[in-house]
């Protein structure tokens, strides 16, 4: 209902909103874009899992500095893939939306292997993170998705939940812990709500059931 009544109020007072909430607005549209989840998915591969001063992060390595990187969270890649959807001015996948706060490139030296605070003020989407979220990525690499769908008791039976899967490029679990796959989000793209339940609230446990599977080149 509030989301109803402020985009009529957008609608007719397009200034009256604060940027924040006119962004909220906006991802609430586009996160269920199948566009859009394949350039987060896309993000996701290329930067998820990246070496910076030797350890390993979610970031980029400015490709013209290489003494310098930018630490990022799934809320930032969701920012970030929200201004290549929009063909914001100087986003790509390759380049990130640096006039934004958080987004700078810091020499590595001084950079904590942690993403700066990045609240709801910045970004709309944070305020949906689940409590059980960590930046943390997962142990690396990685068993096929179909380890995690096992997991996750999506057998192979669930012909809808695989060509769903399938259609929105959805191929790691840890696509699930990013607030653009929420629940309800994942209702809304077509998933039945018991999968929707599954695959997400699986993910931070299967992350532990990897460490705990003492892989050797699993971190501990």
């Amino acid at each position: 209902m509030e989301d109803t009544f402020d985009r009529a109020i957008r609608d007719n007072h397009p200034d009256t909103l604060a940027p924040a909430r006119n962004d909220e607005l906006d991802m609430l549209g586009i996160n269920v874009n199948p566009s859009f989840q394949e350039i987060r998915v896309k993000l996701m591969r290329d930067f998820g899992c990246v070496s910076i001063g030797g350890r390993e992060c979610m970031g980029m390595i400015n490709p013209e500095n290489s003494n310098e990187a930018v630490h990022l969270s799934h809320a930032m890649m969701d920012t970030w893939a929200n201004d290549i959807f929009k063909k914001k001015p100087g986003v790509t996948v390759m380049k990130p939306p640096t006039r934004r706060p958080g987004f700078q490139f810091l020499p590595i030296s001084n950079q904590p292997c942690q993403p700066p605070k990045y609240t709801a003020d910045s970004v709309a989407s944070t305020s949906q993170i689940p409590q059980h979220y960590s930046e943390s990525p997962p142990p690396y690499p990685l068993p096929d998705f179909e380890d995690y769908l096992r997991f996750a008791k999506v057998g192979p039976e669930d012909h809808v939940t695989r060509e769903l899967l399938d259609r929105h490029n959805i191929v790691e679990f840890e696509s699930f812990f990013s607030p653009a796959l929420d629940i309800p989000t994942l209702e809304r793209l077509g998933f039945p709500y018991g999968a929707a339940v599954r695959l997400h609230d699986k993910a931070p446990l299967y992350r532990t059931e990897l460490k705990k599977r003492k892989n050797p080149t699993f971190w501990s």
